[in-house]
């Protein structure tokens, strides 16, 4: 049976947290009545959300799975990641073409590195864990090169960089990001019984899709709070969604306000993303190495000619 009630209350209870984190600070101040009321609304939900799921017949997240230090480190891990790689990232290419003057054809193609690095490396990693049976060290590598892309990213929006910086740092990340994810997800996967990978893995799933949906909304909480001061007076909703167009039409001082704003917002979340992502890696130090299954484990619950067709 599908847990319609768990899932009404985890919706609503995200909901109200996201909206929280998206117009606070923007439609109302973080100290009014209605961002305290869409506070306690996500967290009362959220405790009937657990309540409810320790009742269903079919829980919607096995909550006993947390029992488990590894499946708990590695669902955390795996939403902080998120959120520091979609928190930051999903404001370059608004940054490439205000501050360093792209169109919106070569901002995008500045992502490639990311992609090509990620594609590169989880796949030439992959193969050498497959080999090796053990993945922690390719996890923490993976993390550092993360930690240490962010903050150069950070660095290269904070000096107005050229191109090139921005590149090699998108290529680290890259990297990072195609040595981190898979391994994560193995690891958890393997630290739980064949039966629970379904459950076990959706609630992976459903952390990391929270986590880059509140890493999105953080960042864009600090980048209106920090433009809305930099750059007064100027219609940034306009600009950011015409910068082609409505840049030129600024006059100097206020289009040097708006490059100045982008930068400093942009560094900022940068910085949260890289801090957020030094936590992560420190979760990961306290996984302990385990050999990687290479075959389904035989379940002594089902009959025997169940198992025989496992084999």
């Amino acid at each position: 049976p599908v847990d319609y009630p768990g899932a009404g209350l985890l919706a609503a209870a995200t909901a109200a947290l996201l909206l929280l984190l998206a117009w606070g600070g923007v439609e109302f101040a973080w100290t009014s009545p209605p961002a305290f009321g869409l506070a306690l609304a996500a967290l009362v939900l959220a405790a009937l959300f657990v309540r409810r799921e320790t009742r269903a017949e079919e829980p919607l997240i096995r909550l006993s799975l947390f029992r488990n230090r590894v499946y708990a480190r590695g669902v955390a891990v795996g939403g902080t990641m998120t959120f520091a790689m979609l928190g930051s990232t999903v404001f370059l290419p608004l940054y490439f073409q205000l501050v360093l003057g792209m169109t919106p054809a070569w901002a995008g193609a500045m992502i490639v590195p990311q992609v090509g690095g990620m594609m590169l490396s989880s796949t030439v990693g992959g193969q050498i864990v497959a080999r090796r049976g053990r993945n922690k060290v390719f996890l923490l590598a993976g993390l550092g090169l993360e930690v240490v892309a962010l903050a150069g990213l950070a660095l290269a929006a904070w000096m107005a960089a050229p191109p090139a910086a921005f590149l090699v740092a998108m290529g680290l990340l890259g990297i990072g990001m195609g040595m981190g994810m898979p391994n994560l997800t193995t690891a958890v996967q393997n630290a739980v019984a064949h039966r629970e990978l379904g459950a076990a893995t959706g609630a992976m799933t459903f952390a990391r899709s929270l986590g880059g949906a509140l890493g999105v909304a953080t960042s864009g909480a600090i980048m209106s709070a920090y433009l809305a001061s930099a750059a007064p007076g100027v219609d940034l909703g306009r600009v950011a969604g015409d910068a082609l167009h409505a840049l030129p039409g600024l006059a100097a001082g206020q289009a040097d306000a708006v490059a100045a704003a982008y930068r400093g917002a942009l560094t900022g979340c940068f910085v949260l993303s890289a801090a957020v992502m030094a936590g992560a890696f420190l979760l990961v130090t306290g996984l302990p190495e385990m050999q990687l299954r290479s075959a389904v484990e035989e379940d002594a619950t089902l009959p025997g000619a169940a198992r025989r067709a496992m084999r």
